[in-house]
């Protein structure tokens, strides 16, 4: 047909994917001009044909919304869902013969393009676009050693796409903060650093290494930065939620609550996490508190539902049905 292909590269459990389907691409004036000038396609990520084409076109995010030539070329790409008249002005810039910056970087990397100047920028807009940076950084990280990581290209490479605490570069940052600080600000350093505490934290999580988790609390502690109490707080929350440990769950919820450390959206996540998985009245009592809070602080159907399933497992059914209504 002599047109470029559009794939719209998705998964199942994909909430933004769903949104796109339902209102975008079956907008009238979309689904004229994209009939038109392109051929379209879906494909689940996770299935079938899709598992393959995930790794061709590095897709790591979702929805990833990309136009193909006929030879499987990457033309353009875009990360994330958009609304009828933002895509459609996509498709027109794409029919107009524009590409994203990205293809042409692909190329350059492709035929073995290795200055800094442009690794730094290539790495920068993979990020940006949820895609995997992991080759580039490795040929530009060489030059990150020591105090090289404080010169600025450096830095905001650093910033951008370091988040583990155990890497070579991160492990001299975290010993060195005072240096960073002076050279840098003493906001942004520690804002960096508390974010790889928290990562670190929630990996130890992950992989249930208390050992691991216990080291990594008291050395955050011992910083001395800024909001460590905090992140330390949440992580208990989020070791006795990994480890159904409900009655601790309740206890650290309830500190971080007090504490001023959760909005409505999480006070709703961790009242719905108890509804699901615990029977015990009193941090179902707690979890209701949450709940109620939740929708003190900005009611909607989320947290009102929360509230009303709860009351229903308290055994209080006139007021989860009222809630309910």
């Amino acid at each position: 047909a002599n047109k470029l292909v559009f794939l719209d590269a998705f998964t199942s459990w994909c909430g933004p994917c769903k949104w796109m389907a339902r209102t975008t691409f079956t907008n009238p004036e979309v689904a004229t001009f994209f009939n038109e000038h392109f051929v379209n396609v879906s494909f689940d990520m996770e299935k079938g044909e899709g598992l393959e084409l995930a790794k061709t076109y590095n897709v790591n995010a979702y929805p990833t919304l990309l136009f193909v030539d006929g030879g499987g070329n990457l033309v353009d790409v875009k990360v994330g869902a958009m609304d009828a008249e933002k895509f459609l002005a996509w498709g027109n810039s794409v029919a107009g013969g524009t590409s994203s910056p990205i293809v042409a970087m692909q190329k350059r990397w492709d035929s073995g393009e290795r200055d800094r100047a442009f690794l730094h920028d290539y790495i920068l807009e993979l990020a940006n676009l949820s895609m995997n940076y992991m080759a580039p950084l490795e040929a530009y990280k060489e030059g990150m050693k020591g105090e090289a990581l404080m010169e600025p290209a450096n830095w905001e490479i650093f910033m951008a796409v370091f988040r583990r605490h155990n890497t070579d570069q991160a492990k001299y940052f975290l010993s060195h903060r005072a240096a960073f600080e002076a050279k840098i600000g003493k906001e942004e350093v520690q804002q960096k650093a508390a974010e790889m505490y928290n990562y670190g934290l929630f990996a130890c999580i992950e992989s249930k290494d208390e050992e691991a988790f216990r080291a990594l609390q008291k050395e955050l502690r011992e910083t001395g930065i800024n909001g460590a109490e905090m992140i330390i707080l949440h992580s208990d929350y989020g070791w006795a939620r990994a480890n159904e440990n409900w009655t601790d769950y309740a206890k650290y919820m309830d500190q971080i609550q007090k504490k001023g450390g959760a909005n409505a959206p999480f006070l709703n996540d961790a009242a719905w996490t108890v509804y699901e998985n615990v029977d015990d009245k009193k941090v179902l009592k707690q979890a209701l508190a949450w709940a109620e809070a939740s929708v003190a602080e900005e009611k909607g159907y989320a947290n009102m539902d929360t509230k009303a399933m709860i009351l229903k497992k308290l055994g209080r059914k006139d007021e989860a049905i009222a809630a309910a209504k």
